[in-house]
């Protein structure tokens, strides 16, 4: 994920087209709890996860996201990711 735009606790920005890409807007922070929708040309999704401390980077664990292409995915819905310093 890169973010692009963030003011205080609200970001936008992309994700990584190696993961299909897609446009990230209504990006939030609350306190370890990240959100966002996440759009493209195939469609739109919402995912969320708690975010850890992992050694001074942030790592998102027990993430889901619903929406768009939920039905060629059943059962793998949840994510993981990861970013170090």
């Amino acid at each position: 994920m890169y973010i692009k735009n963030p003011n205080g606790a609200e970001f936008s920005g992309s994700l990584s087209e190696a993961h299909s890409g897609g446009n990230i807007t209504n990006g939030l922070v609350s306190g370890n709890t990240i959100e966002f929708v996440r759009s493209g040309s195939w469609g739109k999704q919402r995912w969320s996860a708690q975010l850890v401390n992992d050694g001074g980077g942030l790592r998102t664990v027990n993430g889901v996201w619903t929406g768009d292409y939920l039905d060629q995915f059943v059962g793998r819905n949840n994510w993981h990711a990861e970013k170090k310093k």
